[in-house]
């Protein structure tokens, strides 16, 4: 009883302590925009946007989920400026995509008890010389569950007036691994029934005014890719499952 006890007090000290540190971000991080006179332009009602920032730190499973969102998007704003942010390891499945403009990396990786305090750090700093110049009109975080990897920050420090992605309150986890994020984003989705992965992400582009979505996944492969598969198939002795 007594371990129970303990543990349920430090469950709540870590709760208060996250959503501090989402206050501490969000006030540190207006300082800075107001300091550096670097504030977000307001944003434009009916007009469409000169640029567009995707902020997906998925691994590759995840990130296949999320290319009917990017064809989706396109589709929505075909001459908008899209950049997509990605982890390192993940780039190169992004490179032949012709849904985004440009493909970012940004490097979440880190102890996890030092992660709360760097990567804030990293993250401004990361907007500071990949992201400002392009003076995004929205920044948009397609992830529903749980944010591990400081996406909200990064989203957060673009400056884009608009920032939308899912409220912290859609599920019990993400309401405690994520408390105060919500101060964070603009625009907050509290789409809390239980979908997919693909259909919650297309929820947002439907959100920002699109009247019909599809959800098939894609895959970009070039020549070279497709000749190293069919050799290494051969080296394997294994056939190809169309």
């Amino acid at each position: 009883m007594l371990k129970i006890d303990i543990k349920n007090k430090v469950s709540r000290v870590a709760v208060r302590v996250l959503a501090v540190h989402a206050a501490l971000v969000y006030l540190v991080g207006t300082f800075i925009f107001r300091l550096l006179r670097r504030g977000p332009d307001s944003a434009v009602e009916g007009t469409s946007p000169k640029a567009i920032l995707v902020v997906r730190l998925d691994e590759i499973g995840d990130m296949v989920m999320t290319t009917p969102f990017l064809r989706e998007l396109r589709l929505l704003y075909p001459d908008t400026f899209i950049t997509l942010v990605v982890k390192p390891g993940i780039a190169a499945l992004f490179e032949l995509c012709p849904y985004v403009s440009e493909v970012l990396t940004f490097n979440q990786s880190g102890r996890r008890l030092v992660r709360p305090f760097v990567l804030p750090v990293r993250a401004l700093q990361f907007a500071r010389h990949r992201l400002w110049h392009r003076r995004y009109d929205i920044a948009l975080l397609p992830r529903w569950d749980a944010d591990y990897y400081y996406e909200t920050f990064l989203t957060f420090f673009s400056g884009a007036p608009r920032r939308v992605g899912f409220s912290e309150k859609v599920i019990g986890r993400k309401s405690l691994v994520n408390q105060g994020y919500d101060c964070l984003l603009t625009e907050r989705l509290t789409d809390e029934a239980p979908r997919s992965e693909i259909a919650h992400s297309l929820r947002m582009v439907k959100y920002l005014g699109a009247a019909e979505t599809d959800d098939q996944q894609e895959l970009w492969i070039s020549a070279s890719d497709r000749m190293f598969a069919a050799q290494y198939l051969a080296e394997k002795k294994m056939k190809a499952i169309a």
